[in-house]
């Protein structure tokens, strides 16, 4: 099966029985400890950012829909109080 490097996996896409000799063999890849804090840095700026799109933007979109009505009611109690 294609994306399973150490071939537990059957082609109808079952678990295999692994020994714990077997276990023990197997050989798992990690990424040097720098190269894992850059990810972490990078995942931790995605997360932030996000995260103040989610909370931040819709509470500027409040502010800025307040400010547009005090403004416009405003411009609108001008317009009436100028009426001859």
């Amino acid at each position: 099966m294609r994306g399973d490097p150490g071939g537990l996996t059957t082609s109808s896409g079952q678990g295999k029985r692994i020994s714990g000799d077997s276990l023990a063999r197997l050989t798992i890849p990690v990424l040097p400890r720098e190269e894992q804090e850059r990810v972490a840095a990078i995942h931790d700026r995605c997360h932030t950012f996000v995260s103040d799109l989610s909370i931040g933007l819709p509470a500027e979109i409040k502010a800025r829909r307040g400010q547009y009505e005090r403004y416009r009611d405003r411009l609108l109690s001008l317009a009436e109080a100028t009426r001859p």
